[in-house]
């Protein structure tokens, strides 16, 4: 018997959309084979999910009864385990590139003048990098303020995640948020049940239907001729720029770094592009840099925009705002 090519032909896919609803997977794969078509049990069950074919009332009660007692080898069942490449890649000639929100602590002040920004060099795309919540109520760092106030509740934050990102997307039609160590907080306490797209339904006013959610801490932007890797990473230093410099050589490309709140831009050993976006926190709302004394550096708030692949720099202190917004 001639060994079966990789890639499903037109006839073979065909055949399988009119099979597969009311029939049960032995079935589906008797009728191929009369057919001429020689695939795996694993290989049409990932075909017939890639192809978003579902099961009739009918195929379902067949196949619940007929998989009761069907044998399948633990090898069979590797291929089951997932790959973890479902990453987004976006492609935009101009996007803002902002993170570390850290709603309900955001500066809101630094978010409308990135809108205003956004707008006034047209950028229609924007990438939220990681920390859009900051979920105190479900951290286990003790809080010395009143951790019962009514600005700190998850009801509260839920509700000042929805008015900025509504804010965000009255400028831009395209946003992506991608996942902060920040936003895990609750993740790990529901034991990783649930992705972060769960949690955004909580949002009021249906925002997570308006924007791409992305359960990876990091996202590819294609701009122009150049190419960045946006990450959130566990990584810390308190040199800026160091993790973004270690990132670029690692994954030979530019990248840009959240997580640090520190905002800088350097190029590595091999040339890329290694920035620090800042974040659009406000530090004198932050609880622990301001209740303690550490030689950590100051944090910088700020965020880029990146145009036909150029990146422009845009630090809460050190920008002309009156030059830039007139």
């Amino acid at each position: 018997m001639s060994k079966q090519p990789n890639g499903w032909t037109y006839e073979e896919e065909t055949l399988l959309r009119r099979i597969w609803p009311n029939n049960t997977l032995q079935e589906v794969i008797g009728q191929l084979r009369k057919a001429g078509f020689h695939r795996t049990r694993i290989a049409v069950e990932r075909k017939a999910r890639s192809l978003s074919i579902t099961k009739s009332n009918e195929g379902w009660y067949k196949s619940y009864r007929t998989r009761q007692g069907d044998d399948i080898t633990a090898i069979e069942k590797l291929d089951w385990l997932p790959t973890f490449n479902k990453f987004e890649t976006v492609h935009s000639d101009c996007v803002a590139v902002c993170s570390d929100m850290h709603i309900p602590y955001v500066d809101i002040d630094l978010v409308r003048k990135m809108c205003r920004i956004g707008s006034k060099m047209q950028a229609k795309d924007c990438i939220l990098a990681g920390d859009t919540f900051n979920q105190d109520m479900f951290s286990h760092f003790i809080r010395y303020l009143d951790p019962n106030r009514e600005e700190t509740s998850w009801p509260f934050e839920l509700e000042a995640v929805s008015e900025v990102l509504k804010m965000v997307l009255a400028t831009f039609k395209n946003v992506w948020v991608t996942r902060g160590n920040h936003d895990e907080r609750i993740l790990r306490l529901l034991m990783g049940k649930v992705g972060l797209k769960h949690i955004f339904k909580w949002v009021p006013g249906d925002v997570d239907k308006l924007i791409r959610i992305s359960e990876y801490p990091y996202c590819y932007l294609t701009s122009g001729q150049r190419s960045y890797r946006i990450t959130h990473p566990k990584s810390y230093s308190k040199i800026p720029t160091r993790v973004s410099s270690w990132l670029a050589n690692k994954w030979e490309c530019s990248v840009m770094s959240a997580h640090g709140h520190r905002q800088g831009w350097v190029f590595s050993d091999a040339g890329h592009a290694s920035i620090d976006i800042g974040g659009m926190f406000d530090p004198k709302k932050i609880e622990y840099i301001n209740l303690s004394d550490t030689t950590h550096g100051k944090w910088n708030p700020g965020f880029f925009v990146v145009r036909h692949g150029f990146p422009y720099p845009f630090s809460r202190d050190w920008t002309d705002w009156d030059w830039w917004l007139k």
